[in-house]
């Protein structure tokens, strides 16, 4: 899996012989006036719920 920043990047990779399904398209950026982290303890306990362990990274994107 290769991610990518915007369409123009992935059609240039295709352009050089990479196959188009192995790209994902996930435009950067953040919403400041969306984007609040919730309190430590409140993201520990979610973490716990939801099977995270500290060692683990998550990375989301939410889309319009």
């Amino acid at each position: 899996m290769i991610t990518v920043v915007s369409q123009v990047l992935k059609d240039s990779l295709v352009a050089r012989g990479v196959e188009a399904t192995k790209i994902l398209v996930n435009p950067n950026g953040a919403d400041p006036d969306v984007y609040a982290p919730i309190p430590a303890d409140a993201k520990r306990a979610l973490r716990q719920e939801l099977g995270f362990t500290a060692g683990d990274h998550v990375i989301g994107c939410r889309h319009h």
